[in-house]
């Protein structure tokens, strides 16, 4: 089998997801190639059944890499038992047009529109029908769909009657819980040289609209006038960036709030284990891998209601979810997780992490992908 997996660009938990599912074909010598940024070649590295074939060079937007597959695809030539994954359905389109004999599965991440009505809310009216049109002509000639969870399933469904009954449930987005796992906290506040009574609070994710991180900040100027001696940090990247930066700056929080960049998977590790609190505030999710990421390394999770984070609570006293949306509710959420008994908080991180071990682990998730797999090269054939 040749799996061909387009990887779409930016950081977050969505990367991490793919490079987890590429690292389990590798080792069960599934020979894979890799359409995604230059930047991330070297992730995947000096492996004999890895092929990494750059589309864009760094963080150009999502358009950028759809119109460099449109490049590249028609010279490519794949065996003939290629299956082409992809995790946007209109990442599709080229591989449709170009490689018609090639079966395509798709990861639905999200439900439809869902990224545009966030991040493009003006141009949703003018949009929405061409993106459908596009959509439409890919879900008809797409050969196998997984989603994440069964709100993604139904709304696809609701929106494409014509695929009822075709999509599978792949649930959650699986992590590295040999990364993502307790350590010492103390140890690692040491080595950033970050004192042990410091209370901090972490966010991880693109730095998009959609990730609602005006929110946060005005959370951290609630905790300061309530007097909570508190910083935040924020990893990662995105489109919104100088935006961000220049609004801390224009509340006087520069010395509170800092932005870490990209990080790799070690060093996120690192930061989840030396912070009090995790916030999750997106305007949308459908299975946050950065929730699963924080309960596996026993850091408390503050967040909206969104996506799969109800499920993951029902098992969690970790996870303390904010149902309206209320800023100074989330504040005070956030003020009980980082001043939580110290002894508590061990008891719960000990019994978080070995419940991530168990149920977090990306190897379950895998095993699904390739039974996909061989299932659509079963019924190809």
């Amino acid at each position: 089998m040749y799996a061909l997996d387009p990887e779409s660009p930016g950081e977050g938990g969505g990367v991490r997801y793919v490079i987890n599912l590429l690292k389990f074909l590798m080792r069960n010598k599934i020979d894979v190639a890799l359409l995604g940024m230059k930047k991330n070649s070297g992730r995947l590295a000096n492996k004999s059944n890895l092929e990494f074939i750059p589309i864009i060079e760094n963080e150009e937007a999502w358009w950028a890499f759809f119109l460099g597959l449109f490049v590249r695809v028609p010279s490519l030539r794949f065996p003939d038992q290629t299956i082409i994954h992809v995790h946007r359905t209109y990442f599709a389109l080229p591989f449709i047009l170009f490689k018609k004999k090639h079966p395509i599965i798709c990861t639905l991440h999200m439900k439809p529109l869902e990224f545009v009505k966030q991040e493009y809310p003006k141009c949703y009216g003018i949009l929405k029908p061409l993106y459908e049109l596009i959509d439409s002509f890919c879900l008809r000639r797409i050969h196998r769909f997984v989603a994440v969870n069964e709100d993604v399933k139904n709304a696809y469904e609701a929106c494409f009657p014509f695929i009822k009954g075709k999509i599978a449930i792949i649930k959650g987005t699986g992590i590295d819980t040999t990364i993502f796992r307790s350590i010492s906290r103390n140890r690692i506040r040491e080595k950033r040289k970050i004192s042990p009574d410091e209370k901090i609070i972490l966010f991880v994710g693109r730095l998009e609209k959609i990730k609602n991180i005006d929110y946060l900040i005005r959370v951290m100027m609630i905790l300061h006038r309530k007097n909570e001696n508190v910083r935040l940090f924020i990893v990662g990247k995105g489109s919104e960036e100088v935006r961000l930066r220049e609004f801390v700056r224009s509340i006087g929080l520069n010395d509170k709030i800092h932005f870490l960049g990209e990080v790799a998977e070690v060093e996120l590790a690192d930061i989840y284990n030396c912070c009090d609190a995790f916030a999750l505030c997106s305007l949308s999710e459908s299975s946050p891998t950065v929730v699963r990421e924080a309960i596996a390394c026993g850091l408390p999770v503050v967040t909206l209601n969104v996506g799969d984070v109800k499920k993951i609570a029902e098992n969690m006293n970790l996870i303390k979810i904010v149902e309206n949306h209320d800023e100074e509710d989330f504040a005070d959420s956030l003020i009980e997780a980082i001043n939580m008994d110290w002894e508590k908080r061990e008891k719960l991180r000990t019994k978080a992490s070995e419940f991530a071990a168990k149920e977090f682990g990306f190897e379950k998730i895998a095993i699904q992908y390739v039974e996909e797999y061989r299932d659509v090269i079963k019924n190809r054939d």
